[in-house]
């Protein structure tokens, strides 16, 4: 490699440092809040008399008839999934944080009760109950799960 290279390397390297420590001082050192986990979210299931399959996919509910596959009989969009509420964790004594628990990313998933004809939808720690089959959010039935506690550091 010539010098010459070498020193564009060098300064791009040096310019990007400069921008990303003048972003984190810009939050006051704290981590910004992630943004809604919903593009991840995927799930599949089929209603009992097979007329409709539901697909969980980019935050949306697509209802399909099972004749036809080339577009969506209808979709809904997920509501937005609502950031943690509260201050971050505090850095341990000994500046080392514990590994997170696990790196499945938010649970999701479809279940239909054909009996009473509802879609319902885990989406991260929120279970939502769809009227089927017109897709209509039931607003009185949204459960927020209980958020996992962080894991205990021994000292």
């Amino acid at each position: 490699m010539n010098p010459r290279k070498a020193l564009i390397a060098l300064s791009l390297c040096f310019m990007f440092t400069i921008v990303a420590s003048a972003a984190f001082a810009q939050t006051g050192g704290a981590t910004p809040a992630p943004p809604p986990m919903t593009f991840g979210l995927s799930g599949i299931c089929v209603d009992q008399s097979g007329t409709y399959l539901y697909v969980l996919a980019g935050g949306k509910i697509l209802q399909y008839t099972t004749g036809s596959w080339t577009t969506p009989a209808n979709q809904v969009d997920l509501p937005v999934l609502t950031p943690p509420v509260g201050a971050p964790p505090p850095k341990p004594a000994d500046g080392k944080f514990p590994p997170p628990p696990h790196m499945g990313g938010a649970p999701h998933g479809l279940a239909i009760d054909s009996t009473n004809g509802y879609l319902y939808v885990l989406a991260g720690p929120v279970v939502y109950r769809y009227i089927i089959p017109g897709l209509t959010l039931d607003e009185s039935s949204k459960i927020e799960l209980p958020r996992p506690e962080p894991p205990k550091v021994s000292q």
